[in-house]
């Protein structure tokens, strides 16, 4: 009896399993493809960075970038009288000590600061927006028109001060701030109580300084009469760019912002009472109670910057030197310029998914070549078809920034399927085949992009995708004989 040789018997073992191992092959493939799909997302990043390097650059140049108006303030300077007592011996004095004592008085005075918020304040915002550009990319900027009135009443202060306590009403000053001081477009004139003063650069008077570099403006010598109630009035004129945030000082705020931007972004402590936004722009009202921001009508400090609320050179909003609440926003209530579309976002969500996708595909060719089996597939074709759905997705990414993300999705889609096919009908040699190809390129795009549009289901449309996939895959392949493909049922019957 004639054995058989061993190299025949290798020959045999490898040409069973070379189906088996050709699918691990294309496993390791997908997975190797990882690292040029990381690449394209590396490049995103960097030209995210680049995107938002030059919305800082015109932001920066454009008012400052993001603005926070904060007041106003009423600060009212006083002197706080101290008084001590102590006792003196009078000199060559003999006899008891009842009359050798002498009780002296010592009177001292430091200045101190009174901030006297509005009872009622009422501010009105009108938002024009534009977009600048750097190269390809824009950045909506605005010019903000705010109307500002309200009143303050100084109350009774004995239960603030001393009896002592000397206020020094003519000393006392309006103050606004805001993050950058070229934000301001126009002469500020205030008119208090019928007359009309002009603003000085700075937030206190030069007299004062602040801990902090702050931003602002301020009105001096106001002729305040504490009897009654003070009627204010006051325009400004800002830009900015991004975002636009208060920090409202009164006892009783209403607050008014609108836009021709149609969609804004509301964040900060508290959102808008009431809102109304269409294709044209938007309007947004805000009622804030005393009770509900816990401010005090009359404050007192050594200091004035303990006594206001500002924002930052970092952008965050301080009170009394530590985190203020609202510092996420910038201010208490604050509007985005929000764009909906980030392209760059978009295209990091959509390569989240590129391995699932070029796994589908690599998968599919390998099985239509499995059933067929009249025409083998070379690993180094697997690659080409690889490299094809990974170059599809720079494709997106470089046309996203000339023609915007929904058009550069159906032309670097329609590319890849187009290349695709076309190659897959040539190195199958069937059409038929080549046409399976294409319908499972047309089904991961449109599944991909339904993915891209469902962000609150996309776990849940994502799972039940790889579940149908893993699905297909097993019945496809539930006949098939790994140790000898020709003898599968589905070859003897093709």
């Amino acid at each position: 009896m004639n054995s058989i040789p061993e190299s025949n018997k290798l020959a045999s073992t490898l040409q069973r399993a070379l189906p088996a191992l050709k699918f691990l092959a294309v496993c390791m493939l997908i997975l190797l493809l990882g690292i040029p799909t990381m690449i394209v997302g590396f490049l995103s990043s960097d030209r995210q960075s680049s995107a938002r390097q030059a919305a800082s650059e015109i932001s920066s140049q454009w008012g400052g970038g993001r603005q926070i108006l904060s007041g106003p303030y009423l600060i009212v300077p006083y002197n706080k009288i101290t008084t001590t007592e102590k006792t003196e011996w009078r000199k060559d004095c003999k006899g008891n000590a009842e009359k050798c004592e002498v009780r002296i008085k010592d009177r001292s005075s430091s200045r101190q600061y009174l901030s006297i918020a509005p009872d009622v304040l009422n501010g009105a915002t009108s938002l024009k927006t534009e977009k600048r550009y750097r190269g390809i990319y824009e950045v909506p900027v605005y010019t903000a028109e705010t109307r500002i009135e309200g009143q303050f009443e100084p109350k009774n202060l004995s239960k603030i001060l001393q009896r002592e306590d000397e206020v020094l009403w003519s000393e006392a000053f309006l103050s606004i701030l805001v993050s950058d001081r070229r934000t301001f477009r126009n002469k500020v004139e205030l008119l208090w109580n019928g007359r009309g003063l002009s603003a000085e650069p700075g937030p206190v008077d030069r007299r004062e300084t602040f801990a902090e570099n702050v931003s602002g403006i301020h009105v001096p010598s106001l002729p305040i009469d504490p009897a009654k109630k003070n009627a204010f009035k006051f325009d400004l004129t800002m830009q900015g760019a991004l975002k636009f945030g208060v920090i409202p000082n009164g006892r009783q705020v209403a607050w008014e912002i609108k836009s021709d931007w149609p969609d804004p972004s509301f964040s900060g402590l508290f959102l808008p009472s009431s809102r109304d936004i269409s294709t044209t722009g938007f309007k947004a009202h805000w009622q804030l109670p005393q009770i509900a921001r816990q401010q005090p009508t009359v404050s007192k400090s050594g200091k004035i910057d303990a006594l206001v609320r500002f924002a930052g050179p970092s952008g965050t909003a301080n009170y009394h030197r530590m985190s203020f609440a609202g510092g996420a926003g910038g201010g208490e209530f604050n509007v985005g310029l929000f764009t909906p579309v980030d392209l760059y976002s978009q295209v990091d969500r959509a390569l989240k998914y590129a391995m699932l996708f070029i796994g589908f595909v690599m998968i599919s060719l390998y099985l239509i070549e499995l059933v067929g089996r009249d025409q083998a597939v070379h690993i180094v074709q697997y690659l080409f078809v690889g490299i094809a759905n990974v170059v599809s997705y720079l494709l997106l990414l470089s046309f996203s920034e000339q023609v915007g993300f929904d058009l550069a999705y159906v032309i670097s889609a329609l590319a890849t399927i187009v290349l695709i096919g076309g190659y897959c009908s040539v190195i199958l040699r069937e059409r038929r085949r080549a046409a399976i190809v294409v319908v499972v390129l047309v089904a991961v795009y449109v599944l991909l992009w339904a993915l891209l549009n469902l962000a609150d289901y996309a776990l849940v449309v994502g799972s039940l995708m790889v579940f149908a996939a893993v699905s297909i895959t097993m019945y496809a392949t539930r006949k098939v004989n790994w140790y000898n493909p020709k003898e599968s049922e589905f070859s003897a019957k093709a």
